[in-house]
């Protein structure tokens, strides 16, 4: 049974993702989430639901992590493992930490995001020093067999940094089975999908709708978050122009793509951003909706190009540009059906799936 450790919040779908591409190269699986906060008993049945969801695993833990990669933490976990001989998955970049004490056989060590996230909310000495102990105590860990990405600009970055056996980037990839609409709908919404977090650009964002609304007042927007940081995008916008929908399953957000054109990912240039891979961007596709996406050099900009599904834009450009370029996209729309479709067809679950696990030592 290989183990798979996770330390962070429950993202789940590169955890489904991550979790079936171990059972098809293992077989059965173990999950084990060392949980950063302390656990409630909410969290606990969050926790639960995601597992029975996903018959690939089968068998779980749960550690309280919120005192971080302690003795006692550590000895912890290796009373869960059973074999600690057998494949440890750490998913996650400080989980590395924790497979460094724990992993005898081989070790892959899957990265959704980089420690320099912390360096866009702060650039204190402390925190920039905070960083790059991240890094060493990453390289001090071990050396494992397989490091699993989302991007190849991640890929390159943790290759120049860090040593591996090798390296692998898979993409944040969509179940398109949840997310593709049943049957055509009228699109009648500007979409925004995810958080609030600083490295998602929401004030740029907010300039670049108010600047759509003056273009074209009949215009709707609606916002997929149950972060209140994301009621800024509503800011320049009269109230009855814009719609915000808090939803958490799956099914429920795929329910209001269905009925939204464009979808938003709108960034400044960054090495958080230029290395991640979104993953509402796969939600977007899956779901027909075009995405406008700025051009960071990043991997989402490559789909783009390669099959024409959505419109690029230049970082940092007025906001009043980008959206004369959506309203003209708009416009000139041509087979956009299909070129959404082989979008998601470089981004089908399945298909990374079988990738990821032949990959797999």
């Amino acid at each position: 049974m290989a183990n798979i450790l996770y330390r962070g919040p429950l993202e789940r779908s590169r955890l489904s993702f991550l979790a079936e591409s171990t059972a098809k190269a293992y077989g059965q699986t173990k999950l084990i989430w060392i949980s950063p906060r302390r656990l409630t008993k909410q969290l606990v049945e969050h926790f639960q639901s995601f597992v029975h969801q996903n018959p690939w695993i089968n068998d779980w833990e749960i550690v309280d992590g919120f005192i971080g990669a302690s003795p006692a933490s550590i000895l912890n976990l290796r009373r869960k493992l059973e074999n600690r001989d057998a494949p440890l998955i750490a998913v996650g970049f400080t989980t590395i930490f924790y497979a460094g004490f724990i992993a005898k056989g081989k070790c892959i060590w899957c990265i959704n995001g980089v420690p320099e996230e912390d360096l866009m909310q702060s650039q204190r000495a402390k925190q920039r020093l905070a960083v790059a102990l991240e890094w060493q105590l990453a390289r001090m860990a071990c050396v494992p067999d397989l490091v699993v990405t989302v991007s190849e600009p991640m890929n390159a970055l943790v290759k120049k940094r860090c040593k591996a056996k090798a390296f692998f980037a898979a993409p944040n990839c969509v179940d398109s089975g949840t997310f593709a609409s049943p049957m055509p709908q009228p699109r009648r919404y500007m979409t925004y999908l995810g958080t609030g977090a600083a490295w998602q650009g929401l004030d740029y964002l907010a300039q670049v709708w108010g600047a759509l609304h003056r273009l074209d007042p009949s215009l709707k927007f609606q916002v997929i978050s149950r972060d209140k940081r994301a009621q800024v995008l509503g800011c320049k916008l009269p109230a009855d122009a814009i719609e915000f929908r808090g939803v958490q399953q799956p099914n429920e957000v795929a329910q209001l793509l269905w009925a939204a054109e464009a979808g938003f990912i709108t960034r400044e240039p960054h090495l958080v951003n230029e290395v991640s891979f979104p993953t509402k961007f796969g939600e977007y596709i899956a779901a027909g909706v075009y995405p406008v996406v700025t051009d960071l050099g990043w991997d989402l900009g490559q789909i783009i190009q390669k099959t024409g599904c959505g419109l690029l834009v230049p970082p940092k450009q007025a906001a009043e540009k980008v959206a004369e370029a959506v309203i003209a996209f708009r416009r000139g729309q041509v087979d956009i059906n299909k070129r959404l479709q082989a979008a998601m067809e470089l981004l089908d679950r399945r298909r990374w799936v079988e990738r990821l696990a032949a990959a797999m030592p």
